[in-house]
């Protein structure tokens, strides 16, 4: 049995990990009316609630958006609504 190529593992590796980013990223669309475009969550909230001119987001335990001047260390697991105007 041939032995798989270091380039062939590394091809496999960063698929897993595109599949795995991809599968936790959710996109439910959520409407507000005074927002004329589909909302899609990117990395979704706990909870959140949508009233006349208020929206609440409960983010979970451990989430930011942090970007490390020093490009040492990045996080960005912050629930954010989006859309595309």
């Amino acid at each position: 049995m041939k032995q798989p190529t270091l380039s062939a593992l590394l091809a496999a590796c960063c698929i897993s990990l595109f599949c795995h980013a991809a599968l936790a990223q959710t996109t439910t669309v959520t409407k507000i009316t005074s927002i004329p475009f589909e909302l899609h969550w990117q990395n979704e909230p706990l909870k959140y609630s949508v009233q006349p001119g208020a929206l609440s987001i409960l983010a979970g335990p451990k989430t930011d958006m942090f970007r490390d001047p020093n490009v040492t260390y990045n996080t960005d697991n912050a629930p954010k609504l989006l859309f595309t105007p």
